[in-house]
């Protein structure tokens, strides 16, 4: 890890040891996968900048760059990207925490995901889509365990009350 600091050389271990899994959490938040070049690209530049500020004791390496890797995702969301665009492409994948009756209702559970505030979503992704338990969660995201589960609960209420709703415009339109 020392060696990383200020060494290319160095740092470039990290980056192929923890590829792989920054630039899917953020393809699986994105669905586009220029985006996901470009922000893991700022991900990893952020962390060889700030690793000299890195504490291995407050968090594993893996967790810092979920960290840094969650909040960029988070303010490209924020600031309203293609979240429509994505739409389409984010279909074709099909999340751990809900698999979909019919092919056709997957559309409708991204667009609950989607409409979800970008706190949220990250909650959502990390925990069922990354597969990060709860504790891991809380330590990407720098926040108390009670913090997560009760932005979990939320999430997953607004996205029920979001499905309803689009189920109810379904039956309507019939």
């Amino acid at each position: 890890m020392a060696r990383a600091c200020g060494d290319p050389d160095g740092f470039a271990e990290i980056y192929l040891q923890h590829y792989r899994t920054i630039a899917g959490l953020i393809y699986r938040r994105t669905g586009d996968q220029h985006v996901t070049d470009d922000l893991t690209a700022d991900v990893f530049l952020a962390a060889y900048r700030a690793l000299p500020s890195y504490r291995p004791g407050r968090a594993p390496l893996r967790a810092w760059l979920m960290r840094i890797a969650t909040n960029r995702v988070n303010r490209w969301v924020r600031r309203g990207r293609g979240m429509m665009e994505i739409l389409g492409r984010l279909a074709q994948l099909r999340p751990a925490f809900e698999a979909p009756r019919e092919a056709a209702e997957y559309p409708e559970a991204l667009r609950a995901l989607l409409s979800i505030s970008p706190e949220l979503q990250a909650v959502v992704s990390l925990h069922h889509l990354e597969g990060l338990g709860i504790e891991e969660v809380a330590l990407v995201l720098d926040c108390p365990v009670g913090t997560v589960k009760s932005r979990l609960s939320r999430a997953r209420a607004a996205m029920r009350r979001a499905l309803e709703s689009m189920e109810d415009r379904h039956e309507a339109e019939r």
